[in-house]
């Protein structure tokens, strides 16, 4: 048993050092940085969308299983009440169906004014980190989905804080979006990671629509 053990703690040492290192984008696209310490600890680097916008860096631990990381961030949002969600079960909703509704105070587009961030309108959901992109800006939207654990939404470079699930049988979501008078409440999109899945794949990884390589020592 104890040799077995040893065996097993070697084998994943050696696969922990093998993914050690810089991973970056190839030239022409975004510069992705993302580097993997030793300490279990990384680093992200994610450039402006547009000339002049702020560069993103943040840090964090990250774990390996099986083919795929799972990175968070050292600072995580604070203020959960810019989303409240309420939980219904439908019983006219039928099989794996499931429907979101989504209620943006003021109605405002992004745009920062003083220290007074304007909250967006949802474009991006993520239900259990799986992403779907949205064609309109209609209230309520359908999904297919089964088991749903958590809901991210993101709106044009902003984030809201994750929502997890509370009863497993609810199956429609009314959700408002808070308008915030505090520039620290709100973290843009990829300004930080809560279980965020990343495929690993030898010396690539696979972030969204992203392919990074490791970098040769």
């Amino acid at each position: 048993m104890c040799r077995i053990l040893i065996i097993s703690f070697i084998l994943f040492s050696c696969d922990k050092d093998n993914i050690l290192g810089t991973y970056k984008t190839k030239i022409g696209g975004p510069l992705i940085l993302i580097i993997l310490n030793k300490d279990s600890t990384y680093f992200f680097r994610f450039p402006g969308y547009f000339k002049g916008s702020d560069v993103i860096e943040q840090s964090g631990r990250w774990e390996k299983e099986l083919n795929y990381l799972t990175l968070n961030s050292s600072e995580q949002p604070k203020n959960n009440s810019l989303i409240k969600v309420k939980e219904i079960n439908n019983p006219e909703i039928k099989g794996d169906t499931i429907m979101i509704e989504i209620n943006n105070d003021d109605g405002l587009f992004a745009e920062s004014k003083g220290d007074t961030v304007l909250l967006t309108p949802p474009s991006i959901f993520e239900l259990n980190r799986i992403k779907y992109t949205l064609k309109d800006a209609r209230p309520i939207h359908k999904f297919v989905f089964k088991n749903l654990e958590s809901i991210l939404i993101h709106g044009f470079e902003t984030d809201y804080p994750i929502y997890f699930i509370k009863n497993k049988h609810s199956n429609y979501f009314k959700i408002d979006l808070i308008h915030s008078e505090n520039k620290a409440d709100i973290f843009r999109y990829r300004t930080y990671f809560t279980n965020e899945k990343i495929e690993i794949e030898k010396d690539t990884l696979f972030y969204d629509d992203f392919i990074l390589t490791k970098m040769a020592k």
